[in-house]
């Protein structure tokens, strides 16, 4: 299946050009910078270059430990590969997953030779665009669960990404490919090959951090912005504490060449299994958030060729950015201290293994509309544990703030999230 409309113009052109929001129809939206995070700097330079090159003393040669257990362990298996499909469309999913049935798949051009796979519950040009994007280590499918209430309704067209580097989608080469002024101008391409000027934009993990940088820099491209546990950068930084940088620890690990990607594909990609079918400290606290067959679908996309160096390379490109090593484009910085006036659902895990509610301190600092709901006995995988109420929280939000055509609707339910604007 095609994608109706072609991007005009590379990604990478296109980045430029939607700064004034007039191609989605509308006024030029003024720019109002975010002066709380006046005292972050965007790019932190050589102190950081001298701290990561520090913990990296202590991090790698834990994973080369990592790795050797392993291999005691398990040394027929460990580098083994169960085969799987290499098409998205060939691969089998749970047969106890309901209304996928309309599933199609389709490949976006975004413009330099890159090209991303989208999951669709069927092309809907006269509703609203429904754009859903995934964190790491995950694709399209960790949406099935939204994908699926809101393609019965008929209300959105419903879209999900796999980004470039991830499940089906394009793997560019090197390092420079995964900054997220390339991340970012993907999705704003995304938004155009699909026909469209603007959409509501619903991001988790990377897919969140990548959608603050969008909703920044592209105003009017995003009508509402709602991110699970997806960190806004410079909140981030302005944030950190000791035990955040504690958890992060994994960003240091993941720099290191060959090993990491060992780490994510030895043992059939046994880091998926313990992630999501054991209860370890990354595992979600519901024990049903995934199956055996869920997991399959992961394993499928992670196994991809250049997939596991792909993904890491989001990671790599981040600090070499922040360090001073790569450049910070400058329209990025000027999205992530664009404020936005628009309406912003955030939620979180009370208890995220990977990133703490204190990157929530500022939110209505950047987004005055927010509003932000903390789950309790809800883990970093959100969408996976807690999809009844997920969905409770975006059905409310969207009712709340609807679009230019919509009618304001009442909430759905009467029971307010666990914790909302605790950390706001």
């Amino acid at each position: 299946m095609a994608a109706t409309k072609e991007p005009a113009s590379p990604a990478e052109a296109a980045a430029s050009t939607p700064q004034s929001g007039a191609e989605n129809g509308r006024e030029a939206e003024p720019y109002n910078r975010v002066t709380f995070l006046d005292d972050v700097n965007t790019v932190s330079g050589w102190k950081s270059l001298i701290l990561y090159a520090a913990a990296a003393l202590v991090i790698w040669p834990s994973l080369l430990l990592i790795l050797v257990r392993q291999l005691i362990k398990k040394p027929r298996e460990f580098f083994a590969t169960r085969p799987r499909p290499r098409k998205a469309e060939e691969v089998s999913l749970p047969p106890d997953l309901h209304g996928l049935e309309g599933l199609s798949h389709m490949q976006l051009d975004v413009g330099g030779g890159v090209r991303l796979h989208a999951a669709s519950m069927g092309r809907r040009p006269g509703k609203p665009l429904l754009l859903l994007l995934h964190g790491f280590p995950e694709c399209w499918y960790s949406w099935r669960h939204v994908m699926a209430e809101y393609g019965a309704t008929g209300e959105y067209e419903v879209v999900a990404l796999d980004m470039r580097g991830f499940g089906w989608s394009s793997k560019p080469q090197g390092v420079s490919s995964y900054t997220l002024d390339k991340l970012s101008a993907d999705v704003a391409a995304a938004v155009r090959a699909l026909g469209r000027s603007s959409c509501t934009l619903v991001a988790h993990d990377w897919g969140g951090a990548i959608a603050w940088v969008v909703a920044g820099r592209y105003p009017g491209l995003v009508d509402r912005l709602a991110v699970l546990a997806g960190p806004h950068w410079l909140l981030y930084k302005k944030n950190l504490t000791r035990e955040q940088m504690a958890k992060s620890a994994y960003f240091v690990m993941f720099q290191m060449p060959v090993f990491a990607e060992l780490l994510l594909t030895q043992t059939d990609c046994d880091l998926l299994s313990a992630i999501w079918l054991s209860k370890g400290p990354s595992s979600p606290i519901n024990p049903n958030a995934a199956s055996p067959a869920d997991v399959e679908v992961y394993k499928a996309a992670m196994q991809l060729p250049g997939a596991a160096t792909a993904q890491l390379n989001y990671y790599r490109a981040l600090l070499r950015s922040d360090s001073g090593i790569l450049p910070f484009h400058p329209e990025v910085e000027r999205g992530l201290r664009r404020r936005l006036d628009i309406p912003v659902c955030v939620v979180w895990g009370q208890e995220d293994h990977a990133l703490d509610t204190t990157n929530l301190i500022g939110t209505n600092e950047v987004a005055p509309k927010a509003e932000v709901h903390i789950l309790q006995r809800c883990s970093h995988w959100i969408q996976a544990e807690q999809p009844q109420e997920l969905s409770r929280i975006l059905g409310e939000w969207m009712a709340a703030n609807p679009l230019p055509g919509q009618t304001k609707q009442p909430p759905r339910g009467s029971r307010k999230a666990d914790g909302k604007g605790a950390a706001a």
